[in-house]
């Protein structure tokens, strides 16, 4: 098996840990944040890392300015809560303090966290487009707006 490429928002500060995006031989998007202690790491199929990052698209309206408001503590939000169907889904949590974590519905168990700023550099290489490579392609385009 081959390493995996990663990825990181180019708004992300040099040298600095932030989150990070690859996919596996199998197509598998996976997610990190190198500094996370744990090491988890978020498995995920394309078809919903591009639900995710449509739904980041249109609920990040903020555009780097003042962030967006902050659920209650842990309090889990569905990413792409306009789609329908089983899932399987990416969930975001904001908190306690500047924490944000991020988790997939199928295997809530890894956790992948992060911090505000990490966060906040990662949305704007979503609303970029910088990581819609990773969603799964039908008829050559992605399904993910830009």
């Amino acid at each position: 098996m081959t390493e995996p490429s990663w990825q990181t928002s180019s708004y992300c500060a040099q040298g600095e840990a932030c989150l990070n995006v690859a996919t596996t031989n199998d197509r598998t998007v996976i997610l990190t944040e190198s500094a996370d202690p744990d090491g988890a790491i978020l498995s995920t199929s394309p078809a919903t890392w591009a639900a995710f990052l449509q739904s980041v698209k249109e609920t990040s309206t903020h555009h780097g300015d003042a962030p967006a408001d902050v659920p209650a503590p842990l309090n889990w939000i569905r990413a792409a809560d306009n789609q329908t169907g089983p899932g399987p889904w990416i969930e975001v949590a904001m908190g306690p303090g500047d924490l944000v974590r991020l988790r997939e519905t199928s295997a809530p168990g890894p956790v992948v966290t992060t911090t505000r700023a990490k966060w906040e550099a990662f949305v704007q290489g979503v609303l970029a487009g910088e990581f819609d490579h990773f969603a799964e392609r039908v008829g050559g385009t992605s399904p993910v707006m830009s």
